[in-house]
């Protein structure tokens, strides 16, 4: 992809978060006027709490609200002011877990108030070892905390992501609006795509990552030294900085190392930091 393809690719993605805003705007403005009139009544809200077992994978999708995922005593879903329509059920070793109805929730004159934000807080046992965990982010913020897993998947919408002691064999990240920012992680091939929002990654990183710029900037701080890692870089638009030093057109150097990080240059800009 050339210079100019990107400058169309990420002009386009801004037009178009900026158009779907506008139209949500009004879709959900009209939606609460009928809704108003046709139900005359508020949707109900509920607690829940439940312990479950037999979990292999997690699949979590957070609409609006806050969600945290940390270790407990055991598997386990405590939920507050949540939909009646709210689902957290074991399908095949997997926890599901979601809110439905979520444009009848998402009102803009609502926003920011707490009557429609839900707090969703997800045990698991403090030796869980997941074959995949996968969130799916909306509005609502989401904080991971020392997890394990053999594939990390997480979806960002416009709600900012925070982890930290997060260790998986395969990550997927495609970011969103909304910030990233993970803490002393422990990843091995990473594919990321940075959309609007800021992501920065610290820890350590192993094997063949791939990390593609959007809007917003990456900053990754590894632990770890320059000459373990072969880099592949590709500048877009924005700056592309290793260890504090510019990097411009494609870069491609010499080292014999196990790890592999390519970076495709946005509007965005990359910094990429070692330890040592």
């Amino acid at each position: 992809m050339n210079t100019f393809q990107k400058v169309i690719k990420y002009a386009a993605i801004a037009f178009a978060i900026f158009i779907t805003v506008s139209i949500l705007t009004g879709i959900v403005g009209m939606i609460s006027g009928l809704v108003s009139i046709f139900n005359g009544e508020e949707e109900n809200r509920i607690d829940f709490s439940k312990d479950f077992s037999g979990i292999e994978q997690l699949d979590i999708n957070n609409k609006v609200g806050k969600l945290t995922v940390k270790p407990g005593n055991g598997f386990r879903v405590e939920a507050t002011n949540v939909s009646e329509l709210f689902r957290a059920e074991v399908v095949n070793g997997t926890l599901v877990i979601k809110e439905p109805d979520f444009m009848k929730r998402f009102l803009w004159f609502n926003f920011g108030t707490s009557r429609f934000k839900s707090v969703i807080t997800v045990y698991v046992p403090e030796d869980f070892n997941a074959k995949r965990i996968k969130i799916d982010s909306g509005v609502g913020a989401v904080y991971l905390e020392n997890l394990t897993t053999e594939r990390l998947s997480i979806n960002a919408g416009v709600g900012d992501i925070q982890g930290n002691g997060l260790t998986a064999m395969r990550v997927d990240v495609d970011g969103g609006v909304g910030n990233i920012d993970l803490t002393d992680v422990n990843f091995t091939d990473v594919d990321l795509d940075s959309g609007v929002g800021n992501i920065k990654i610290e820890g350590r990183i192993f094997g063949r990552s791939d990390f593609e710029g959007g809007v917003g900037n990456i900053r990754i701080q590894l632990n770890g030294a320059r000459e373990d890692y072969i880099l592949r870089v590709n500048a877009g638009l924005g700056s592309i900085r290793v260890n504090g030093e510019k990097v411009s057109g494609k870069y491609n150097d010499n080292y014999q190392a196990d790890n592999t990080i390519r970076i495709e240059g946005g509007v965005g800009e990359v910094d990429i930091d070692f330890s040592h």
